[in-house]
């Protein structure tokens, strides 16, 4: 089954429901399910812009996102797993432009200039440890 790498804690956004969107670069002709794979790396910049945010998204309160602890003791909430298969979504659709969205949830998400991967019907999934690659890749399951 194909797979795409995210850091976290956007990958555990994504699966939870809260994130319906990853911005990329670059497009895939791929629709369909797509497990998302946790990176081995933590996006500590974008936890910390994130846990800014948290009071003004509306749909995420502190308590809903998981707590981390900063190094040296880079001790993680149990939700942060790293560099293994966390969970699925469907890839709906890939959008070029934030002006597409117009108002909606989505639009919170989207980052000006990038491409905007639609993740629809998120599923949390037993973690499954395995490498990630760049781009989309091939798991089995």
């Amino acid at each position: 089954m194909k797979a795409l790498s995210v850091r976290q804690p956007w990958a555990w956004l994504i699966v939870a429901g809260y994130k319906g969107i990853e911005n990329r670069t670059w497009e895939t002709r791929h629709r369909g399910p797509l497990l998302i794979h946790a990176g081995k790396t933590f996006d500590w910049p974008g936890y910390f812009r994130l846990a800014g945010l948290v009071g003004m998204r509306g749909r995420l309160s502190p308590g809903d996102l998981p707590q981390a602890q900063e190094k040296p003791e880079l001790r993680f909430d149990e939700r942060y797993k790293l560099g293994g298969i966390i969970g699925r979504v469907e890839l709906a659709d890939i959008r070029a432009d934030m002006d597409r969205f117009c108002v909606s949830d989505l639009a919170d998400w989207a980052e000006i200039g990038m491409r905007h991967w639609v993740m629809e019907r998120p599923v949390e999934l037993e973690f499954v440890a395995c490498p990630g690659k760049q781009g989309i890749f091939e798991v089995a399951l």
